[in-house]
């Protein structure tokens, strides 16, 4: 890790927010400067996969007159191996307590940081997860927020919705006890999504405490094109199964269902091709119950919202069940029936 300042005569802090990054040089730099106007900021470390799009540049000129912020080399690239890194050269140094976990892709309100805090020693909890609020911007993105801010995209999971806070199994990942985090093993590397979920079940086991956090809730900014929707709810999908599979956990109701929609659209789209074109009313009807859906969420009631809306819908729903349904006829993979894997070794911070 590097940054223009000494580090032997930097002021020592007890938490550190640590942001993933690859290629998110659009985003970066308002997520530093919301970050850095926290009421109690921390030492932010960047911990980069090999951005090739200016990121590198944007964070070591910021790290030039901050010397809070600093940036680390993130080989394996992944989100699970950015924080392993940086937990571990935490706990190296000594003094850190904490880990907030920063995503590129967000908003943050001001303040977000300390409420994180003040939250899990109130609490006296391991973690605190917050709700993520999808934002506009651009036609696919405010269909987007419409579909994934309602029951429609959501399907109802607690860290997707704003209200009263509590005491969860899992929400979207924040902040840590970085004690809590090492020895439940860190982030599994194996798993490029799903990670949290993952690691929530973990540190569930070993009786570790997650409270939802409505008061933190921050602007996720979701993929802008319909291909990015895809690859995303795909490989979600891929690795919600070797969650299950790794820890033998039975699949809730919002995993099942987009498997049995994905199974039942296949094989009536395949009878209605070979046998009779009778069988093509089943997913017919899909499409239909979808777009009425897509209407009754839709914020602006104009034909292209909700197409836009139903298409991005019909995308998650189906990717998700096929990358769920591939894994599951698939042989289960070493990870997916390993022991928790170990934060990897420490990295030095540089610039």
């Amino acid at each position: 890790m590097t940054n223009s300042t000494d580090y032997s005569v930097r002021e020592q802090f007890d938490s550190i927010v640590v942001i993933p990054t690859l290629n998110e040089a659009q985003h970066i730099g308002a997520v530093l400067d919301a970050l850095s106007d926290d009421a109690a900021p921390p030492e932010i470390w960047v911990v980069d996969g090999g951005s090739v799009d200016g990121t590198i540049d944007i964070v070591k000129e910021r790290s030039a007159t901050d010397p809070r912020i600093w940036l680390m080399d993130n080989p394996d690239r992944t989100q699970a191996s950015a924080l392993n890194l940086a937990a571990s050269e935490a706990a190296r140094r000594g003094g850190i307590e904490y880990i907030i976990r920063a995503d590129a892709h967000a908003h943050y309100p001001a303040g977000w940081v300390r409420r994180l805090i003040e939250t899990a020693r109130e609490k006296a909890v391991d973690s605190v997860v917050v709700p993520m609020n999808t934002l506009g911007g651009g036609a696919v993105r405010n269909a987007a927020a419409d579909l994934f801010n309602s029951w429609l995209g959501n399907g109802g999971s607690p860290h997707r919705r704003t209200g009263e806070g509590g005491f969860v199994e899992h929400g979207h990942h924040a902040f840590f006890r970085l004690d809590s985090f090492l020895a439940a093993g860190g982030y599994d590397p194996a798993f490029v999504a799903n990670e949290d979920a993952e690691l929530d079940m973990r540190l569930s086991s070993r009786g570790g405490r997650i409270y939802l956090e409505p008061r933190a809730t921050i602007g996720y900014l979701p993929r802008n094109t319909l291909g990015g929707v895809i690859r995303q709810f795909y490989r979600n999908g891929r690795y919600r199964i070797r969650t299950s599979r790794k820890h033998k956990a039975a699949l809730g109701l919002r995993q099942s269902a987009p498997i049995l929609l994905f199974a039942g659209v296949l094989v009536f789209v395949t009878a209605g091709a070979l046998v009779h074109p009778a069988f093509l009313a089943a997913p017919a009807s899909y499409l239909v119950a979808v777009l009425v859906a897509a209407a009754a969420v839709a914020s602006e009631k104009t034909p292209l919202r909700v197409c836009l809306i139903a298409a991005q819908a019909v995308l998650a729903h189906l990717s998700f069940g096929a990358g769920a349904l591939r894994t599951l006829i698939e042989p289960a993979r070493n990870t997916e029936t390993a022991s928790p894997t170990p934060v990897g070794a420490s990295a030095s911070p540089q610039n």
